[in-house]
């Protein structure tokens, strides 16, 4: 079998023929591109950090739950406007059979809240509401004031919702609830039409 030529080397910067090489136009689009760049930027760990998904903020502790708040609040998540939405959490002692839980105060915006906006409230004391004949809106609003256990919270109100949130996780052992109005959602809820919404 005749030797074979040696393999020629080529200079810095040769291209052989027929190699596929992108366009300057297709170059400059790659290297432009703001998701590439910050995609390629992350690779190499010096990218903006990815914004979290909610799932991952899903958690019973108080600084998880005020961070949920803050990223349901997100205002490019287009989830709630103004003070709509509510969030709260299970925070049950079975040995002490205590049932409380941690919710959003009434009239707070999630993008903007603190941890002074997270009440801490005795669910026992709102949930006998739903048993109650002739329920004022006296006897809530009184309810809601004394089933909260945060010595600082002052005249602050627990949200509205709260008495929904407590029938909740008395009947199930559901651990955290996010209730949202996404703009898209009420559109199609407010639409006399809803079906050319949704049918592409």
């Amino acid at each position: 079998m005749a030797d074979r030529p040696p393999r020629r080397s080529h200079p810095a910067g040769h291209r052989a023929a027929g190699a596929h090489r992108p366009s300057r136009g297709h170059e400059r689009r790659q290297s432009l591109h703001p998701g590439c760049r910050i995609r390629r930027l992350r690779h190499l760990g010096r990218g903006p950090p990815c914004r979290p998904t909610i799932g991952s903020l899903v958690n019973t502790s108080r600084p998880s739950l005020l961070r949920l708040c803050n990223a349901l609040g997100e205002p490019g998540r287009d989830l709630v406007l103004s003070a709509e939405g509510n969030v709260s959490c299970r925070l049950d002692d079975p040995a002490e059979g205590s049932r409380r839980m941690i919710i959003k105060a009434s009239g707070c915006s999630l993008a903007a809240m603190t941890d002074d906006d997270l009440l801490l409230v005795d669910r026992r004391l709102i949930s006998p509401l739903l048993d109650q004949p002739d329920v004022t809106d006296d006897i809530t609003a009184a309810a809601y004031r004394s089933s909260v256990i945060d010595a600082g919270a002052g005249p602050r109100m627990p949200s509205v919702e709260a008495i929904l949130h407590a029938v909740i996780y008395d009947e199930t052992s559901v651990q955290v609830i996010a209730h949202t109005h996404p703009t898209a959602v009420n559109a199609i809820l407010c639409s006399q039409t809803p079906e050319l919404l949704v049918g592409g």
